[in-house]
């Protein structure tokens, strides 16, 4: 049944893309298909800084594309529309169009054309579809080209070293500080924030594929970690020893199975979810900017966190299965890991201890030199993007 409906669903969008072709192209008109909603959004970074800092009016913003319930009104302004800028699978209706792929993250794990076991008959038909759809990408490095195009099949003429505006976030002047870590801070008890603790966040990768039931069990029981041998008591003991709270931003997925009463249990840690985000109109990266550290698994949200040069943290007590299963491009993983790991309950707690105690800088620079070419990322990427690229292709049209 679900084969059968991603095959409507793809004659739907193909139909669509047929009948708008005959709709002409307003110029200077920008739509921009942020499909990150406020989770490290590069769409959302990039439509602000057009709106409100440019003032730039004939720029829109689309959210949940693609979708079979939009209204035709929707598709008419998608299909006039002289640039699209997006962020996952690329989308444009005829060739008058100039399609802009920020994509939204650094390739860590294997994808494409590298994906184990994958289909080679629907690599091709993708290789294709961004061969036809995207006239540009932007990137951060020569690496983060050599990562894309071994995924994608992109030509190396279609890069343009811009970065990557989701980073934009990082800059907030320091009164949007003060207030964002308010924000965070004010979801725990007073007696647990008085003494000034120091925030980690946890970001961890989607773990639940191949439905693991075991992560499933944990997350009900309030084990936010997947670990075995996990104890709450003793955890809670030690962050409050070493005054340290978490806040973790869980998949969509992962955050529905989360029994909030055993997790409340723990007084240093919170869950916030994307309807949090939503609703206080902030980007996740506008809270990473104001944390202390960043933990992780797989997730390559800490390539940017990179940029802070702040202390770093990998729980990566499955590594073996997730190789197995998924994969990496960058191996050996701990070599591209700049910071703590942690494989298991004892080594994740003695992390902990150490995080705020060692100096792994030159560790972090390293990585990040690889990822971040200092002579691609000379201003914020929404302004070089929009003077270096959007500006000549809608010719000055405000």
């Amino acid at each position: 049944m679900r084969l059968l409906k991603n095959k409507l669903f793809t004659l739907y969008m193909e139909m669509m893309k047929l009948l708008l072709k005959v709709v002409p192209v307003k110029r200077g008109q920008i739509c921009i298909i942020n499909g990150s909603g406020y989770a490290g959004s590069n769409g959302l970074a990039l439509f602000r800084y057009l709106k409100e800092e440019l003032h730039y009016k004939d720029v829109w913003l689309l959210e949940n594309f693609p979708s079979s319930h939009l209204k035709l009104a929707i598709w008419l302004k998608l299909a006039s529309s002289q640039v699209i800028i997006g962020t996952h699978d690329p989308y444009k209706v005829s060739k008058r169009q100039t399609y802009i792929q920020l994509w939204h993250g650094i390739p860590l794990k294997r994808m494409g054309f590298l994906a184990k076991n994958a289909n080679i008959i629907d690599l091709e038909k993708g290789h294709q579809h961004w061969s036809k759809s995207v006239d540009y990408i932007t990137s951060s490095s020569d690496m983060y080209d050599t990562l894309m195009s071994a995924c994608e099949g992109i030509a190396d003429n279609k890069f343009v070293h811009l970065g990557f505006p989701r980073n934009d976030f990082f800059q907030i002047d320091e009164q949007q500080k003060a207030e964002r870590k308010l924000e965070l801070v004010g979801l725990f008890d007073q007696a647990v924030i008085k003494k000034e603790p120091r925030l980690l966040f946890y970001l961890p990768t989607f773990r639940m594929e191949d439905n693991n039931q075991n992560l499933s069990d944990m997350l009900k029981n309030g084990n936010i970690f997947g670990l075995t041998n996990f104890e709450s008591n003793q955890f809670e003991a030690l962050l409050a020893r070493e005054n340290i709270i978490i806040i973790a931003k869980l998949h969509p997925v992962e955050e529905k199975q989360v029994d909030v009463t055993a997790l409340n249990q723990l007084k240093h840690v919170k869950v916030i979810k994307g309807n949090w985000l939503q609703t206080n109109q902030h980007d996740l990266y506008e809270y990473l900017a104001v944390t202390d550290a960043l933990m992780t698994d797989y997730s390559s949200v800490y390539f940017d966190y990179l940029l802070m040069d702040k202390p770093l943290l990998f729980l990566a007590n499955d590594l073996k299965n997730y190789e197995a299963r998924r994969g990496f491009l960058l191996t050996p993983y701990q070599t591209f890991a700049p910071g703590l790991v942690a494989k298991s309950m004892q080594e994740f707690n003695q992390a902990l201890v150490d995080l705020f105690k060692l100096d792994l800088h030159d560790e972090r620079n390293q990585i990040r030199k690889m990822i971040y070419q200092d002579t691609y990322l000379k201003n914020n990427s929404s302004e070089q993007i929009w003077k270096q690229l959007i500006q000549d292709l809608v010719q000055d049209c405000k």
